[in-house]
């Protein structure tokens, strides 16, 4: 009966994944005709990174400096590709079999679903949950305006959240697994702003799940399992340490660094103005 029950469930997982796929190139039915979004942004980027994108088609070699952009920057934050990123390929392959926009909702559609699984919810009510989460209307706004790079960091969210509350929960090794899978998926995402908000939100189950194991004495096992996701998270960093110790070095000289010149200290951060943070919020 449990062989019968087993197999059930993976032909209706592989079912409402390939609803996922329907649903997501259905949605998109023009990309199927080869029509492309005039995101504003996207279109933005083809400017600033077609220097970069000519010399890696010309020599095969990656430049970290492009003249494209305010007279002369580096090229980390716009088209660098970091060929010893293993676990980062897989992504890559992904949205080359299911490009984007399409391939963002599938993405999104996916890892929620993952998620549900993960935490044992019922098939049919893991499909809504996921329906929610990948139609939501953000993401839409997101991809229209072409910030892809957020759209694809955030659809990662889930499958961390995932793999973090089931390591608390029964599974340790697997969720930490499933947590590192997300996370260096994510980082490869390269918007670090997002993953900024993912770890604030991972940081506040860690603080529940802290309180409880206070309450009920089970502190060493909480330890357990927070060490092992200090590992995932030093395995996912460790899979993207090329782009994020550039990402590093670069932020100490960008706007976003640290400034000697102040027109208002009660307006002055370490970085950016306030004002200027907060224009768009």
């Amino acid at each position: 009966m449990a062989k019968i029950k087993g197999n059930r469930n993976i032909f209706i997982t592989i079912g409402i994944i390939l609803f996922f796929i329907i649903l997501s190139f259905t949605y998109y039915s023009p990309q199927l005709e080869g029509k492309k979004l005039m995101a504003s942004d996207n279109v933005n980027y083809q400017g600033m990174s077609k220097e970069i994108n000519d010399y890696r088609a010309e020599t095969g070699d990656e430049a970290l400096w492009t003249n494209s952009m305010f007279g002369g920057m580096p090229a980390y934050l716009i088209s660098v590709s970091y060929g010893g990123e293993v676990v980062a390929k897989l992504q890559h392959w992904f949205l080359f079999a299911f490009p984007r926009p399409a391939g963002y909702l599938e993405l999104g559609f996916i890892c929620f679903f993952a998620m549900c699984v993960l935490l044992g919810v019922n098939p049919l009510i893991a499909l809504a949950g996921s329906l929610m989460w990948g139609l939501g209307t953000y993401f839409f706004v997101l991809i229209e305006s072409g910030h892809y790079t957020k759209v694809h960091t955030l659809m990662y969210m889930p499958l961390i959240v995932g793999g973090v509350l089931s390591a608390y929960r029964d599974k340790r090794y697997w969720g930490s697994l499933i947590a590192a899978l997300g996370l260096s998926w994510m980082l490869s995402a390269n918007h670090p702003q997002m993953t900024y908000y993912a770890g604030i939100m991972v940081l506040i189950i860690g603080i529940v799940y802290l309180v409880s194991a206070v309450q009920e004495k089970t502190l060493p096992a909480f330890f357990k399992t927070s060490g092992l996701l200090l590992v995932a998270v030093i395995l996912a960093v460790g899979t993207n340490f090329g782009r994020l110790y550039s990402v590093y070095e670069y932020g100490k000289y960008s706007t976003r660094g640290k400034s000697e010149l102040k027109v208002d200290d009660q307006n002055q951060t370490e970085g950016l103005d306030k004002d200027y943070i907060l224009e768009y919020s």
